[in-house]
């Protein structure tokens, strides 16, 4: 009720305005407390932790990078426009903080809700994750109408919201492609990523920012920094790893090519 006070407060743009900040608010604390509540869930109901990654787990986490930082330009841009406002007497919605807050805070959530999903081996789960995305993403395009009609379109705020619908919508995509792929193909695809502790070459089972921080390798520079290494301390290679692999692999792309080659040129002979 408070909300809808504020928003009566201004002219007729700042009140349209107001009151699709406060569906989007609205839309995202229910989006947040859905996902804290499954996140909750899952992790009291499955107490063993699984070291698999989900299908395209690097296309989703750089995905999910960006939106982060899109959310966190949106947040920086709310408070310089009310700075601004402030100094120019300029009308704006009084909820572009709380709103972009709340944007910021769905990001996160559901980048750890997708990684307790992961953790836990519960694709299923994902479900959620599209849902809450989807409603948040209906509410965003209707806000960037309302403010096409009183912002250029190449405005920075419509432009910070039009990439964050892009990227809801990645998510949403890779998501649902991901539960279709765990769900159908699951021995197929985590075969060459089956948790080992006997395996010392882990990045296979690192997870995108390990990667690219070279997290995964740290326990054995620290266990090398406070004694010298042996051999039994490096491990085995995960079998995705050996050469034996990667060799049948090359054998089969290169049976297949020269198969293909073969009956095109027999194609191309026949009168």
């Amino acid at each position: 009720m408070v909300l809808f006070k504020l928003c009566t407060s201004g002219s007729l743009d700042i009140t349209n305005l107001c009151e699709i900040d406060v569906i989007n608010i609205g839309s995202s604390v229910i989006a947040c407390i859905l996902l804290i509540l499954g996140i909750g869930y899952i992790l009291h109901q499955n107490k063993q932790r699984c070291k698999t990654l989900f299908y395209l787990h690097n296309v989703r986490s750089v995905v999910q990078f960006i939106l982060f930082l899109i959310n966190t330009f949106e947040l920086a841009e709310s408070y310089l426009a009310a700075a601004i406002t402030v100094d120019e007497n300029i009308s704006i919605s009084p909820l572009q903080i709380p709103y972009a807050w709340m944007s910021f805070a769905l990001t996160v959530l559901v980048m750890a809700f997708v990684r307790v999903c992961e953790i836990s081996d519960k694709s299923g789960y994902l479900y959620l994750s599209v849902l809450c995305q989807i409603f948040v993403f209906v509410t965003k395009i209707y806000k960037v109408i309302l403010l096409m009609e009183t912002l250029d379109l190449n405005d920075l705020r419509p432009v910070l919201i039009e990439c964050t619908i892009v990227g809801l919508m990645l998510l949403v995509l890779l998501d649902s492609y991901t539960i279709y792929i765990e769900s159908s193909f699951t021995n197929a695809v985590k075969s060459t990523l089956t948790p080992d502790e006997h395996i010392g070459y882990k990045h296979s089972q690192a997870t995108f920012l390990s990667k690219i921080t070279f997290y995964w390798f740290t326990p054995l520079i620290l266990q090398g920094y406070h004694e010298p290494l042996e051999l039994e301390d490096l491990g085995t290679l995960h079998e995705a790893d050996t050469c034996r692999t990667h060799y049948d692999r090359f054998h089969f792309i290169y049976k297949s090519f020269k198969l293909g080659r073969t009956l095109a040129e027999q194609q191309a002979t026949k009168p």
